[in-house]
Parts: structure tokens; C-alpha cells; sequence
């Protein structure tokens, strides 16, 4: 139910479907390999507990659920990892971040950060000021540049809905353990792919203040290539030499803001604010 619907004769170009996934050839549970092993063209997961995974040719996901794990949180994984997996499977550069459709600069702000840092919220508060959600949390970007739309909805916490006063009664739960939701975008989804025009990487520290820094050279390139989803994937796919030139490109070409804000407290307002002076800064291409 994520995902959007086709055109009535329209084929699918992406077939997910439960079937055999055989067991990783090595189990030991401090290896890599007990989790992800493959090659060109085909990956395979184990997620212990949840499910396993093939994932083959940019186009189809095979997979097998282990006991007991309920169909909201095999399509977490279904449509998180294995989702992401197959976007570089096609070619397109992954990133661990949510993209947010700015007027200001005719085309998409990326916000990238650790766990934590704020990403969603600030996608969320964005969005809650009219600003389309082009993707949230796997965010793919063809190598030309273009920010491809992702799925219409966003992961939101439950902390995040308390501070932006978002009722979460109606939402369905992601996973039972965690206060996690599934926050539909509807309208304020961007269906079509826009311009990656500028990155913010957002970093809760200690100070007071929010403030900007921008970044270049090998900051910007180190700062890219470490928000990288799912970076263990690209050994076995073969792909980390192409990987590091599309991040080298990208980060050369594209301005990249390093936005500090107060790691005790998070005043959304001066972020946000923050943000929209460098997306001025930036400004639409001529």
C-alpha cells in the first residue's frame, strides 16, 4: 500500500514476490557475510528473525519471512533495504537522507545526518509550511544529478510528532516495538524527480545556537560518501569504484551546508530558517 498505484494498462517494472531464499553460504555472526553476500547484479540478505532476500537485476525481489513477523514490518525491510539495494542495482546513487522540493532554488534540498540528527522532522516541518516531500530516508539520485521521487509517505517518530503537534491515533504503527508511524504525504508527495541543487548535513552538538558552515573539497566528498545507504552493499555488487566517482562528482558540483543546532533541544524554527538563507544563497540555476 506504500507504493503508487500504475496505470491501469501500464506493466510493472518492479515485481516483489514471496519465494525461496536459500540459506548465506557463511554463518558466522561476526563476519559481514552472515548478512550480505552477493555479486554484480544479484545481492542477497538475511535480516535474522525477519526475512531473507534476493534481489536481482534492478528488477525483482524474492524473499522468504521467517515465523511470525507481521506484513507492516516485512515491508519496512521489503521497501527500505531491499528497495534500496535495487535502486543501485540500476545505477542511481543512494543516499540516507530525505529530499525536500525548494522554490528557491528550483529543485531539491537533501538533508542527510546520523540517526537522530533530525532529518525527519525537519522534512516534516517543511512539509507542514507547504514544501513537497520529493523522498524520505532512501533518497535515490541518477548520475546526472536528478533527485528521483521515492515513496509517498514518510517515517515518523513519536517524538517528532509531539513537537510538531501531529496526532499519530489514526497511524499505522511500523513496527510493534517501536513508536514509529507511517505518515501518508498525499498532496504534499512530489511525484516527478527535481534537481539535487544543494545538500545539509545536520549535526546536533553542543552548542547554543544553530549556524551554517558551508563545505567544500574533501569535506564535502567525506561528508556525502558517509551518508551512503546501506554503504556494505557495494563490495558485493561490485560497485564501490563507480560509487566514489558519482560522490566525487556530485559533491563537486553540488553546494553542500553543514547546519549545527544545539543537540539538547531542537528549535525547528532557526533550522528551518537556517536552511532557507543558504537555499537563497544557492539560488535557482540561470
Amino acid at each position: 500500500p506504500e507504493l503508487l498505484l500504475a496505470a491501469p494498462d501500464g506493466e510493472a517494472d518492479i515485481e516483489i514476490a514471496e519465494g525461496c531464499v536459500p540459506d548465506l553460504a557463511e554463518k558466522d555472526p561476526n563476519h559481514i557475510r552472515a548478512y550480505v553476500e552477493g555479486e554484480p547484479g544479484e545481492l542477497r540478505l538475511d535480516i535474522p528473525g525477519k526475512l531473507r532476500m534476493r534481489i536481482a537485476n534492478g528488477s525483482r525481489i524474492t524473499y522468504s519471512r521467517y515465523p511470525g513477523v507481521e506484513d507492516r514490518e516485512l515491508r519496512l525491510f521489503l521497501l527500505g533495504s531491499g528497495m534500496g539495494a535495487l535502486l543501485m542495482q540500476r545505477g542511481h546513487m543512494v543516499v540516507h537522507g530525505n529530499a525536500i522540493v525548494l522554490d528557491a532554488m528550483d529543485g531539491a534540498a537533501i538533508c542527510v545526518g546520523d540517526s537522530g540528527a533530525g532529518k525527519s522532522t525537519t522534512a516534516i516541518a517543511m512539509m507542514q509550511r507547504g514544501f513537497p516531500i520529493l523522498a524520505d530516508d532512501v533518497c535515490p539520485i541518477t548520475t546526472d544529478g536528478l533527485a528521483l521521487s521515492g515513496m509517498p509517505r514518510a517515517k515518523l517518530w513519536q517524538s517528532t510528532a509531539d513537537n510538531l503537534r501531529i496526532d499519530t491515533s489514526s497511524l499505522e504503527q511500523l513496527r510493534a516495538d517501536d513508536a514509529k508511524f507511517n505518515l501518508p504525504l498525499g498532496s504534499a508527495h512530489c511525484p516527478q524527480g527535481r534537481k539535487a541543487r544543494a545538500f545539509f548535513a545536520l549535526v546536533p552538538e553542543e552548542v547554543e545556537t544553530v549556524s551554517v558552515t558551508p563545505l567544500s573539497g574533501t569535506a564535502s566528498f567525506l561528508a556525502l560518501r558517509n551518508n551512503i545507504y546501506r554503504a556494505d552493499y557495494l563490495r558485493p555488487l561490485g560497485l564501490e569504484a563507480e560509487y566514489l566517482k558519482q560522490v566525487a562528482t556530485l559533491a563537486a558540483e553540488t553546494p553542500f551546508f553543514r547546519i549545527s543546532r544545539p543537540a539538547n533541544g531542537f528549535d525547528i524554527d532557526a533550522v528551518l530558517d537556517a536552511i532557507f538563507e543558504a537555499a537563497e544563497s544557492v539560488g535557482a540555476p540561470r
